[in-house]
């Protein structure tokens, strides 16, 4: 969490921005490594729907507005 709020702050990133860096950010970590890839996905999926995307988007909502708050 510490290095998404980095990112955030130096990208100064919206939702959707921090959105789009996670998904990268996704894509990057798949390719080098897929087992490690399927279980943080595991534990990301909150509602276990086989969707991480929307639990990610709740995620980095609630840091961004903990982050705009401060």
């Amino acid at each position: 969490l510490g290095a998404i709020g980095k990112m955030q702050r130096q990208g100064g990133f919206d939702a959707h921005g921090l959105s789009n860096a996670l998904s990268g950010e996704r894509q990057r970590v798949a390719q080098g490594n897929p087992d490690a890839m399927s279980s943080l996905e595991s534990l990301l999926d909150g509602n276990h729907d086989g969707q991480v995307m929307d639990d990610v988007m709740k995620i980095g909502s609630s840091l961004l507005d903990s982050f705009l708050k401060s």
